[in-house]
């Protein structure tokens, strides 16, 4: 074992399990003391009876299980007699063959918010003792376009990839030494991509997929695709249109909840047409959704304009009284009465206090409402006084009461007088005088 400076010693896995044996020659099992040693980045160092290693004070090393993290590692031992000086023996350098397990192999699955650049992940499992590799893996590329490859691990220098057919990208790497990556990425696939679309080893093929350890053997390898999926961008505002200047606040609303809307004339998710102003106004809506994406979506509201009303008011009339009632504007193309009726002029004959109103609407289709109160007189109780008896053409004062105006005459006759009590001087006992309100 020692005849050299340096031996190798090769483990196979068995069962899943690789176990070493690393023995001395047997010039050395007749000395008393042995203490194994292993060769770490500070230099050589004792072993101790710890898993892997048993048998560290004797003629026999055992290694339990042998992983692939040892592979390449540098042991010797020290020998003790009775008489000095120590032995040190030659380094002994183990190999570990890969067995049973397969070296994983795994593209990325990704999901993006939007087309464009990006990377997808080559990792690997288990992969340790590759001296060589090549690989074969398929895209759409009408959905991407392969750019290269990058981030290579620094256990594969020279690594190179070729797109010989559009939709194949062949990669291959020898190495002067063996990679021990075990678990990793092992580079980063380069697209710009389109859409989405699946991302898979072309393992139909025989010998695209072909990984092989520094004694030639052909490694046993599990597969597993990717591939791109891109985030349809699916938001939507419900559209406002035209909205009139005079209109009501308007809630604002979207096909996915819990984004913020901004925009001229927009608090807390309304929008305000009197607040925006006439003319066309943006509103936009933004968003993050479950997987990260943020999506933006704008519309545009014109603000126009309302029409301007002269009418409405009041009035006081007799209970009864025709009254004519005008609407009046700019701009107005139709009228639309509480009465039901359309035009410009109504005539009421209300009783009692009564409230009347006409919406006037323009040619943009925005309206205004103007209110029209038609309210009563008081009801007066009217008395001319009562009868007189006087001698011929004694002066009498007559007296009326309960109205705003009088008129006296009598049957007949012109009026003549205008007064609650005017005088008169009458010369039969016949004439009879009244008044009028």
């Amino acid at each position: 074992f020692f005849s050299s400076r340096r031996r190798h010693t090769r483990c196979a896995r068995v069962t899943g399990v690789q176990t070493c044996a690393l023995p001395i020659s047997e010039s050395l099992v007749s000395q008393s003391r042995y203490q194994w040693q292993v060769l770490t980045n500070s230099g050589w160092s004792d072993l101790s009876n710890q898993s892997p290693y048993q048998g560290v004070q004797s003629a026999q090393l055992i290694i339990n299980p042998a992983s692939g993290a040892l592979h390449n590692k540098r042991f010797r031992v020290l020998v003790t007699g009775l008489c000095p000086p120590s032995v040190t023996s030659d380094e002994a350098v183990l190999t570990v063959i890969p067995g049973a397990a397969p070296v994983e192999l795994n593209l990325e699955n990704r999901t993006v918010c939007s087309a464009g650049p990006l990377s997808l992940s080559v990792t690997a499992g288990q992969f340790i003792g590759v001296n060589a590799m090549d690989l074969s893996i398929a895209y759409n590329p009408a959905a991407m376009v392969f750019t290269g490859i990058s981030a290579a691990h620094s256990s594969l220098p020279g690594i190179i990839a070729n797109v010989n057919v559009p939709g194949n990208i062949t990669i291959n790497w020898f190495g002067l030494s063996p990679s021990n990556l075990g678990t990793g990425e092992l580079f980063k696939l380069d697209f710009i991509v389109n859409s989405g679309a699946a991302v898979t080893w072309n393992s139909s093929v025989s010998g695209a997929i072909n990984l092989v350890n520094q004694f030639g053997q052909n490694l046993p390898v599990q597969l597993a695709n990717g591939g791109v999926t891109v985030r349809s961008n699916s938001l939507q505002i419900t559209p406002l249109g035209n909205v009139c200047f005079n209109a009501a606040p308007v809630n604002l609303t979207a096909n996915i909840s819990g984004g913020v809307f901004s925009g001229a004339g927009v608090s807390g998710g309304v929008f305000y047409p009197a607040l925006a102003g006439l003319g066309t106004n943006a509103i936009s809506y933004t968003v993050t959704d479950s997987f990260g994406c943020t999506n933006t979506r704008t519309i545009f509201v014109t603000v126009i304009p309302a029409p301007t009303s002269t009418g409405g008011g009041s009035v006081t009339v007799c209970p009864g009284t025709p009254t004519s009632l005008t609407a009046a504007g700019t701009g107005i193309v139709s009228y639309l009465w509480s009465t039901g009726a359309t035009t410009q002029f109504i005539s009421v004959q209300p009783t009692t206090n009564s409230v009347f109103w006409v919406v006037l609407t323009n040619s943009l289709g925005c309206s205004v409402t103007d209110t029209f109160r038609v309210n009563m007189f008081a009801v007066s109780v009217v008395s001319a006084g009562s009868d007189q008896t006087v001698c011929q053409g004694t002066p009498t004062q007559l007296s009326a009461s309960g109205a705003a105006q009088y008129v006296w005459s009598t049957p007949g006759a012109q009026p003549f007088a205008f007064t609650a009590n005017p005088f008169v001087s009458p010369n039969t006992t016949t004439t009879v005088y009244r008044d009028w309100e």
